[in-house]
Order: structure tokens, then C-alpha cells, then sequence
């Protein structure tokens, strides 16, 4: 954590750190989900075999909702 400023000027690469904040509401939004007021949209859904094709379709950011990745 205390190299990453000068890590990220010695090289190319950037360094950072990734924080994970708990979500305070997943109650309401379990009951939304359960009640059927909340309905998830999936874009497509790609088999196992596929996710390289299912993170370049993610990555032209022309999703219009969820992908989803099954295995069978």
C-alpha cells in the first residue's frame, strides 16, 4: 500500500487498492425480488464454454443488462 504512489511512476502499470463496501439495503432488495417488483434484466446468457466471447460482448459496453454465464 505505501509503494503504490511510487510503483505506479517507476513502471507503467497503476496500483491501487479495491475496498468492498457492505450493501445496507440487500434486505429491501431481497423482498423486491421475492415479492416480484424487482424483476433482473439479462442481456444473454453465454455457456461455460463462451465466456471469452460473453467478456468481449461485456466489454463493448452494449449490454443492456446482465450476462450470464451457465454451467451445465
Amino acid at each position: 500500500m505505501a509503494l503504490g504512489p511510487w510503483f505506479s511512476r517507476v513502471t507503467s502499470k497503476k496500483m491501487g487498492l479495491v475496498f468492498h463496501k457492505p450493501n445496507k439495503h440487500i434486505e429491501k432488495v431481497a423482498e423486491l425480488f421475492e415479492a416480484g417488483k424487482l424483476v433482473p434484466e439479462i442481456d444473454t446468457t453465454y455457456p461455460l464454454a463462451e465466456t471469452p466471447q460473453a467478456m468481449t460482448h461485456f466489454g463493448t459496453a452494449a449490454t443492456k443488462g446482465k450476462l450470464v454465464i451457465t454451467i451445465k
